[in-house]
């Protein structure tokens, strides 16, 4: 509980500072606050609204303190869509829609059964469907959906995606070439001629096949599934709000590693697998009371 108190308090600086950022800015680019960047801001920033969306869901114990959650979230949201940051938003959005799969589940005879945050999550993505709709029609579309429709609209997808996309061809062609045990850490700049830098495949799967083979493969995914099952059983994940929100900031984390950053940039889902070893049965601070 403190540790996620303390990621929205962070994500709530930077969005602060992003805010001032874009309302003093002559020209809309990258918003990159603190001396950091927007894949930085965006993945932090998406942390926090995903710990606020949870709260608004689960464990509000009044309709204001929802109210303000809710408030907060569309604050991180936007910040999020004027970042530039493509794949924090994209790994936000999907992982924010973890709680409509655990929230409805099929009971005999041929109903359903669904969660009451069912509902309210529903009416937010509304709300948010509705105003990306307006965005797109007027024009008026924010730099993070600009880039985003780019994708679609540019030659193979843009500059930004054609070069990952040659990154990922380069890491397969690496990798096939030592698939065991991988190259060594550390070598992905080296064998690509950039000299011992920073330098990586923007994806976290890949980066530890070139260097580490299949070796690292299997420790990675071991580090994964131990996790994961001591998170519990879809019905005891379902039951447990706590465990849920664990899930969504992992799915959240996963996400982002799989298009940017490199090991040491992604300790964040070796921090949230740490999370997902909190004792079955324990209930953490003064979150307790849930509506789930």
């Amino acid at each position: 509980r403190r540790f996620l108190t303390v990621v929205v308090l962070f994500a709530g600086w930077l969005s602060l500072e992003s805010t001032v950022l874009y309302l003093t800015a002559d020209r809309i680019r990258f918003i990159t606050p603190l001396g950091g960047n927007y894949l930085g801001l965006g993945r932090t920033v998406g942390l926090g609204a995903l710990v606020l969306l949870g709260y608004a869901l689960f464990f509000a114990r009044s309709g204001l303190s929802r109210l303000g959650a809710v408030v907060v979230l569309a604050w991180h949201m936007f910040v999020l869509f004027v970042s530039g940051a493509r794949g924090p938003l994209s790994a936000t959005i999907v992982a924010g829609l973890v709680p409509l799969f655990s929230g409805i589940r099929p009971v005999p005879p041929g109903k359903l059964a669904v969660r009451r945050y069912v509902m309210f999550l529903v009416a937010l993505l509304a709300i948010a469907g509705m105003l990306t709709v307006y965005l797109f029609s007027t024009g008026n579309l924010p730099f993070t959906l600009g880039r985003m429709l780019s994708l679609f609209v540019q030659e193979g997808g843009g500059r930004s995606a054609s070069a990952r996309a040659n990154l990922y061809i380069d890491a397969m062609n690496l990798w096939i070439e030592a698939p065991l045990c991988g190259h060594g850490i550390g070598a992905w700049p080296v064998l690509r001629g950039v000299g011992d830098s920073r330098s990586y495949p923007h994806n976290l799967l890949l980066e530890i096949l070139v260097e580490l083979g299949l070796v690292g493969l299997i420790l990675f995914s071991t580090l994964c599934f131990f996790g994961l099952k001591a998170l519990g059983s879809l019905r005891h994940i379902r039951n447990d709000p706590w465990r849920l929100l664990i899930l969504i900031l992992f799915v959240n984390v996963f996400l982002n590693a799989m298009v940017s950053g490199d090991l040491p940039d992604n300790r964040i889902v070796f921090g949230i697998l740490g999370l997902t070893t909190l004792r079955k049965n324990e209930v953490p601070g003064q979150w307790a009371r849930s509506s789930i």
